[in-house]
């Protein structure tokens, strides 16, 4: 059964005390900082993480076979974004993702995004 194409990570409903720790770590090992316009992930990347926008503003999007930019979300500071069904099952990368603007993010582990609940899954 082919699945839909990636579907981005949108946290509507979590519970943030639970990640208060990671999320105010200011060393953190998972804490990355990225200039404007570097890209956080590629398709085909092989570990996929939920991001945390600390600071600045980041997009995830597609490329279609004609070359077509399809953005899927923007994601702004306290936002959770990512390729979800790359981060659930375990499995390459399906989208781009690059900086708007200069962001500190935090890569969050599968576990730590346990129980949220998701928008933007839709099945087919």
């Amino acid at each position: 059964m082919k699945r839909s194409l990636a579907k981005p990570l949108c946290v509507i409903n979590s519970n943030m005390s639970e990640l208060d720790k990671i999320l105010n770590i200011e060393t953190a090992p998972n804490l990355k900082h990225f200039k404007k316009g570097e890209f956080i992930q590629h398709p085909n990347q092989l570990k996929a993480n939920a991001i945390y926008v600390k600071k600045g503003l980041i997009r995830s999007y597609i490329i279609d076979s004609t070359g077509k930019e399809h953005i899927y979300m923007f994601a702004s500071e306290d936002w959770i974004t990512g390729d979800i069904e790359a981060v659930e099952f375990n499995e390459p990368a399906s989208l781009y993702i690059d900086c708007i603007e200069d962001s500190e993010v935090i890569f969050l582990k599968k576990y730590h995004a346990e129980g949220f609940s998701y928008n933007n899954i839709y099945k087919k």
